[in-house]
């Protein structure tokens, strides 16, 4: 979303206000495969030729957001906001299903990209004094989860892995918030940009009910944290005044990233 707007008045006030959504915390954008009670998913293969057995879910998300005012004149107010609010999740759910390879490997994989970026700039030039406000907000969640309730799932190798996929790709999250004010007049005028950026990931593993998880030789529970660490965000912008009170103020960067990774066996499961 791009949003851009100007006022030549007076005394007048300009704001804008964007915000874009991908999904929702009951209502998210997903990647979803669930086998149910008493579908078989069966490959048949010998050691000449084993065959693939593999179960994928992937999200891929790309976001901007950006706004711009701009207010001139004698007295002016020109505050801008703009907002990015992802909510992700792919799953592979097995109830009550069967899942097996007779000679080679069943790969089990869940994993999500995303990046949102948001961008404010205002601009306030007036005779006298004015105000203006940027805002920038970005917020980014994903959910990678496999989920196995009274499921058989065998194989030569299993390999259930949230937050990667079977050739070793993790998750890509990022996520960036800029927020730039600029005032010129004659009087004082105070502005506070604010960037703020939160991401959270979720990587779950739940073997539940009677579930089993057979294989031949190696059985591989793996929950993995994307790339980056604490620098999966950025939050950047400064304000600069030039008036009776000059002064010049950056943004902290200081973003919220977390990740939880997390393997569940119950008590009735076997692996």
């Amino acid at each position: 979303t791009n949003l851009s707007s100007a006022s030549v008045s007076v005394g007048g006030v300009t704001a804008l206000l964007s915000k874009t959504e991908v999904g929702s915390a009951g209502d998210a954008f997903q990647a979803r495969i669930d086998v149910g009670t008493g579908a078989k998913l069966l490959s048949n293969g010998d050691n000449a030729d084993p065959g693939v057995l593999r179960l994928d879910a992937f999200t891929d998300v790309n976001a901007l957001d950006s706004v711009e005012t701009e207010a001139y004149g004698a007295l002016g107010i020109s505050p801008g906001r703009s907002e990015v609010e992802a909510n992700t999740r792919s799953i592979v759910n097995l109830d009550g299903a069967t899942v097996r390879s007779v000679a080679g490997n069943v790969d089990i994989a869940t994993r999500s990209n995303a990046y949102a970026r948001t961008d404010v700039n205002t601009t306030v030039a007036v005779a006298i004094t004015g105000g203006g406000g940027a805002e920038a907000v970005t917020d980014l969640e994903t959910h990678n989860d496999i989920t196995l309730n009274n499921a058989t799932v065998k194989g030569r190798d299993v390999k259930l892995y949230a937050g990667r996929n079977y050739v070793g790709q993790v998750n890509v999250t990022h996520a960036d918030a800029n927020a730039n004010e600029q005032h010129h007049s004659l009087l004082p005028a105070i502005g506070v940009p604010i960037a703020d950026v939160t991401t959270d990931e979720h990587n779950s593993i739940v073997v539940g009910g009677t579930s089993k998880v057979q294989a031949l030789q190696n059985a591989f529970l793996v929950t993995v944290e994307g790339l980056g660490e604490d620098q999966r965000g950025h939050e950047t912008g400064d304000v600069l005044s030039l008036s009776l009170i000059p002064y010049g103020v950056s943004v902290e960067n200081d973003p919220g990233t977390s990740s939880t990774n997390t393997v569940t066996v119950g008590v009735g499961a076997k692996v």
